[in-house]
This record gives structure tokens, sequence and C-alpha cells, in this order.
């Protein structure tokens, strides 16, 4: 009995494992194109890039988890019946609740690991995510540089190089900071790089150089003026070596480096930060919502896995296949795995549906449960007429 049971274990975690591993890998090519394109054509390191990438595998295997697990219980038990595995250890006498004993086994596995991911580990990684992903997308603007572009880092600033040399500098730089519209200025110089400073702030470094600052109002300095040497109103400052940080001649700072993020999603939060939320928080039915969901959702591997399997073994073996039953149990749990998403996102507007979702992930094991120990008497098929021979 355990060998079978076992045997049984083994194929459903195989096919669990690969249909994780191909869901996950599909969800996160479709989510990540944007850090592929850092990394290819901007120049994003590679380990930084698998880091990044590696933050959201927990996050993607919570969401696929139920789908694997089911499907791949859907697909092990077709397959035993349509090579008569299942026909005959039926007749061999093992109840419907032995023969699903492998995907209790394996939903319970499947759905405490997933309890893990909710309640520890997807806030924990989710969290770093979105700070590197913050820090990648505002802090680093050589990710956002290209070469022979105009490139807007932010409103008001402009950079344009030609190419990049041997040592990775940037040359023939122009930087336009329109900030202050009143007076903008524009430096351009033979070379330069972004570097970043102690305390985190980011800052070029122009060399072999010069600097325009354009007054509005008092004179306006065109390209005639300034070839004639008549402007009187703009100034020309030449410079062999310059950090525009915060200086008073040049205050060029490429970012709002004061600007740090702030507020987090519910999805950053550990469980019993949302469920402490103080009362008075605006937040809080959200909060609440999103706490219930995270003890609700690791039930959805079990739950959909044992569902599919109480229907399939609740009707007559085919060999040719059971695909109404298949149809009618990926239409069931679509309609679980749905609903948990809709009661969550309903639930901060209506605090009765956080109830709902347990009742959503709970009733259909009890339901399954039942089919399976006291499954209905399957029918046989009727004999053939046997009527007087031909005359």
């Amino acid at each position: 009995m355990k060998s079978i049971t076992w045997y049984i274990v083994r194929q459903v975690t195989a096919v669990t494992l690969l249909a994780a591993f191909v869901l996950c890998f599909m969800v996160w090519l479709f989510r990540s194109l944007d850090i592929v394109d850092m990394m290819l054509n901007r120049g994003l390191a590679l380990s930084d890039f698998l880091h990044f990438a590696s933050l959201q595998l927990p996050r993607f295997f919570l969401f696929v988890g139920p789908m694997a697990v089911f499907g791949a219980a859907l697909f092990t038990y077709n397959k035993m019946i349509m090579d008569s595995e299942l026909i005959v250890l039926r007749s061999a006498g093992l109840s419907p609740f032995t023969l699903a004993k492998p995907v209790i086994i394996v939903g319970a596995v499947v759905s405490i690991f997933s309890l893990f991911l909710s309640v520890y580990l997807v806030p924990l990684t989710y969290r770093e995510f979105k700070e590197l992903e913050f820090k990648y997308r505002q802090d680093l603007p050589k990710l956002l540089l290209q070469e022979g572009v105009f490139t807007n880092l932010m409103a008001g600033i402009t950079v344009y190089f030609k190419d990049v040399g041997e040592d990775g500098e940037l040359r023939n730089v122009i930087i336009h900071d329109n900030r202050n519209r009143a007076q903008p200025m524009t430096y351009v110089a033979d070379w330069g790089r972004l570097m970043e400073s102690r305390n985190g702030q980011w800052m070029a470094e122009l060399s072999q150089g010069s600097g325009q600052v354009l007054k509005r109002g008092v004179s306006e300095c065109g390209p005639e003026e300034a070839a004639a040497g008549t402007a009187t109103g703009c100034a020309f400052p030449r410079f062999e070596y310059f950090i525009g940080d915060r200086a008073d001649n040049f205050s060029l700072n490429l970012f709002d480096n004061d600007k740090e993020r702030t507020g987090r999603k519910t999805r950053e939060y550990f469980l019993m930060e949302l469920y402490n939320a103080a009362p008075d928080n605006p937040r809080r039915p959200t909060f609440l919502a999103e706490f219930h969901s995270r003890l609700t959702k690791p039930f959805l591997p079990l739950t959909c896995a044992l569902l599919g399997v109480a229907i399939i073994l609740s009707g007559n073996f085919n060999r040719r296949g059971q695909l109404k039953l298949i149809l009618l149990a990926v239409g069931v749990a679509g309609a679980i795995i749905i609903g948990n998403h809709v009661l969550h996102n309903y639930a901060p507007r209506f605090p009765v549906l956080n109830i709902a979702m347990y009742a959503n992930v709970v009733l259909p094991i009890i339901i399954s449960l039942m089919i399976l120990l006291f499954p209905r008497r399957l029918g046989r098929p009727s004999a053939p007429a046997i009527g007087p021979p031909a005359t």
C-alpha cells in the first residue's frame, strides 16, 4: 500500500516541479523585460541582474503553485486511468480516499512551503526588490544614458555624449540644466563621467570644458553674440577640471538626491505589521485584507489539487480519457483561484469578504473529502440485449 502511495507521489511531484519551473519562467520572462533591456542595452551587470531576478521568484512561485499542483494531479491521474493503472487499483479494493492520499501529501507540502513564502519570504524579497528597483530607476543615471542620444534624465535635465572611451569615460559631453527657466545653464566638456559620492549622491565630473549661463531678461545670448564676444548677460567660464555638485557656480545635481522612496506597498509588510496597523490608519482595511489573503492563499495548492482528484475519481473510468471531468475540474479550480483574488481586491471596501476568503479555500476541501470518503456507486455498462437468433 505504501509503495503504491509513494509511486504516485513521485509522479505527481515530478510533474509539479516541471510545471512550476515552466510557469515561473514564463511569468518571470513576461515581467522582467525592462530588466533584460537594462542588462543588454543599458549596462546593468549580470550579477545585479541575477540578484534582481531572483528576488521575484518567491512571489512568482506563490502565484503559480496552485496551478502547478492542480495540473500535475490531473495529468498524473488521467494518465493512470488511460494506462488502466487506476482501474486495476480500484479492482484491488483501494478506496478513492486511499488513491487520493498522494495528492493530499504533495498538496500539503506545497501549501506549507507556500505559507512560508507568503508569511515571511515574499514580503522580505519584495521589499528589497522595490528598493533596488527604485535605485536602478532613480539613482543610476548611467543606466539611462545611450551614445549619441539626447536623454532626459529628469524634468529639466538633458544629457548627450558622443561615445564612451576606453576607460569608460564619456566623450564630448553636453549637459543642459533647464530646471530654473529664468536662468538655464549649459555645460560642454571634452570628457566627463558620472560618479557616486560617499553620501550616495550622483555627480557629474567634467574636464576641459565650459559653462554657459543664460540670464533671461538681461540680454539674449545667441551664437552670433557669443562668436563676436559682445554678449554681456552671459558667462562663459572655462575650466580644466570641474565636479558638478552643489557648488555655487555650477549647481548641477542630476537627480534630487534628497528624495527617497516614500511609502510601501502592502505586499512589503510582514504579517504582524499588517495585523497591528493603527485603528486610525486609513490603510487599515487594505492591511487587514492583505493579512487574511496571506493566510488563505497558501491553501490554494491543496484545495485545487484535492478538488481536481475528487472530481476525477468520482466518475466512471474511461480509457479514452476523462475530458468532461477534467474540464469540470478546471472550471471549478479556476473559479476558486479567481475568487481568491477578487475577494482580496474587494475586501477593503466590504470587510465581510475577509471571512469569505477562508470559506473559498476551506469549503472545497471539506466537499472533496466528503466525495472521497463517501463515494457514489459507479455505474456499470449495461449488457447488450440477447435475442433469438435471426431466421
